[in-house]
């Protein structure tokens, strides 16, 4: 037997608290990804849409129409810097960032004060220690709190697409900026919803979610006297043996559509 083997609960309390712990942790884990990913393509998909409506108000075709008027602002330099124009729009990208970040991470801690400091995720070590009696000291769950705050944070790194914008709206001339806004635009656009797909952060965040709660309601449901205990302890190890089938076919899915897609890019641009 593989010494890392570790077997599930036999008593369905116990299996129904590990499992859910295990699912939303789970969870929690995929949940920075998947809004990273989601949120700076939809970050990006503004810039696109912006810039493509300024390059379009460009063409002959709305030359006579107050579409054209659009292109007027390409003239506009909010504040025109000269040649520090980058260096403002790289230091003010940082400051709005920093802002932004800043507030969130004042209102998290605000929340984990108010909050009881618990975690669902405990170490062999700590199941160990809770059996003999032990318990974490409060600075331990601070400590662990603290990071979990940092990491489930760090999505919001997407606001960097944003700032960066905002500030190059500032000091750059439109004209300049709205061809470079839609190139690059697209390309994060692009890459954003290719790493979520390949990767599967929101399929994975989903599913966790979505199987924690169908446990909860098992458990409600047995609780409550609908069913009885052997089948409530039944259709819990149905379900996870669902879960375990549901992830595999998840992972060799996203694989297998991530290559076709790109292959079937590929030979579009052949023709």
């Amino acid at each position: 037997m593989d010494k890392h083997y570790t077997a599930l609960q036999t008593d369905f309390g116990d299996l129904v608290k590990e499992a859910y712990c295990l699912l939303t942790q789970r969870a929690q884990d995929y949940k920075p990804l998947h809004k990273l990913s989601r949120r700076s393509a939809a970050a990006a998909s503004i810039f696109v849409l912006i810039s493509a409506c300024y390059l379009l108000a460009g063409l002959s075709l709305f030359k006579s129409t107050p579409i054209a008027d659009i292109k007027a602002l390409g003239d506009i330099v909010i504040f025109d810097v000269g040649d520090s124009a980058q260096l403002e729009t790289l230091c003010w990208s940082f400051k709005l960032f920093l802002a932004y970040l800043l507030i969130n991470l004042i209102f998290a801690f605000i929340r984990m004060k108010t909050n009881k400091l618990c975690s669902c995720k405990q170490s062999k070590k700590d199941e160990d220690d809770k059996n003999k009696g032990s318990e974490k000291t409060l600075s331990e769950n601070i400590k662990c709190k603290i990071f979990s705050i940092l990491y489930e944070q760090t999505y919001r790194i997407y606001f960097l697409i944003v700032s960066s914008g905002i500030s190059a709206l500032l000091f750059f001339e439109w004209q300049q900026l709205m061809p470079v806004f839609f190139a690059v635009g697209l390309i994060i656009f692009i890459l954003s919803y290719s790493i979520n797909r390949k990767f599967g952060y929101t399929r994975a965040w989903s599913r966790n979610r979505l199987y924690a709660e169908k446990i909860r309601i098992i458990d409600a449901r047995y609780k409550s006297g609908i069913i009885f205990r052997d089948k409530a302890h039944e259709d819990l190890l149905k379900l996870l043996e669902q879960y375990e089938e549901q992830t595999h076919q998840d992972t060799v899915n996203d694989y297998i559509s991530y290559g076709n897609s790109a292959l079937n890019t590929l030979k579009g641009l052949r023709k």
